[in-house]
């Protein structure tokens, strides 16, 4: 005879408890689940919707569920830097009688960075080429032609 591994009582069937297979009885049973046992088949429930059908309400819409639509894919804005650009940004620096330092502190870039950016070893991300037009008065972004 087995005894609940639970509890200590007479077992009566094996469940799967905390990933171990072991004997209970029919009051510990509940803490796991039962071996061979099936699982209770679910009861279709009928949803309610609110009056004019569908599931509209605080979703918005007609309500109701919607197939995918489909959609060309969104243009994206491309921007690129333009030609020159580090002529441009050395040029604007000095002419606000700025060190290449102090600019890099108020942009949060590297001096060395901003350093190659404006010997043109260094294309600006789009995120840096934006401070450097906000701070220097200049533009470096330009849309890239579409094909």
């Amino acid at each position: 005879m087995e005894y609940c591994h639970v509890c200590g009582a007479p077992a009566e069937t094996e469940a799967f408890l905390e990933g171990a297979k072991v004997w209970v009885c029919g009051r510990c049973v509940k803490f796991g689940k039962a071996v061979g046992a099936k699982p209770a088949a679910r009861a279709a429930v009928p949803m309610a919707f609110p009056a004019g059908g569908g599931a509209g309400g605080r979703f918005g819409g007609s309500g109701g569920f919607r197939s995918p639509v489909a959609r060309a894919p969104a243009r994206m804005r491309t921007m690129s830097v333009v030609d020159g650009f580090g002529a441009a940004v050395k040029g604007a620096r000095e002419a606000r009688k700025l060190s290449a330092g102090d600019l890099a502190k108020k942009l949060f870039v590297n001096e060395k960075e901003l350093a190659k950016i404006e010997r043109e070893e260094l294309r600006p991300t789009e995120a840096v080429a934006k401070k450097l037009e906000r701070e220097l008065g200049i533009k470096l972004l330009g849309e890239e032609a579409d094909e």
